[in-house]
């Protein structure tokens, strides 16, 4: 299974662009690889820019983007998809960004306002901020 979600980023005039991420977008997983790597609102704009997203690797930030599948050195990999078919999405506004979400089968929204640094992270069923943890805590072995 796959935990899928949006990032987004606020735009000059209040709208919000944005992109879904297919794997793990829970807040241990894809929140803390944003907090880490795409830490400031210029980075966030130049990821969204770059369409629909499979994932971003933990450590290396590297980010497989569906418009360029062909690219991928992995069995994920294939042919590039559309543009039309990946290209980051214009909300009017935040309601309309949680509603985009939700038809993606987003469990999280992470969003990047305005020229702040920092990315926040919501769960779109609630509407309410969740916790992002600062790192990724080791499994304990028994």
């Amino acid at each position: 299974m796959s935990t899928r979600s949006r990032i987004a980023v606020q735009q000059p005039d209040g709208s919000w662009d944005s992109v879904y991420h297919h794997y793990d977008g829970y807040p241990e997983g894809l929140g803390i690889t944003l907090q880490q790597h795409i830490p400031t609102y210029d980075k966030a704009v130049k990821l969204v820019a770059g369409g629909d997203i499979s994932y971003i690797d933990w450590d290396t930030a590297v980010v497989k983007y569906y418009a360029k599948r062909s690219s991928w050195d992995d069995p994920r990999g294939g042919s590039d998809e559309a543009w039309d078919d990946v290209a980051p999405i214009n909300s009017k506004t935040f309601a309309d960004l949680i509603d985009v979400t939700n038809g993606s089968n987003g469990c999280y929204l992470y969003v990047y306002y305005f020229q702040t640094n920092g990315v926040r992270c919501y769960n779109p069923d609630t509407r309410e901020e969740v916790r992002i943890p600062k790192s990724r805590k080791e499994k304990e072995v028994a």
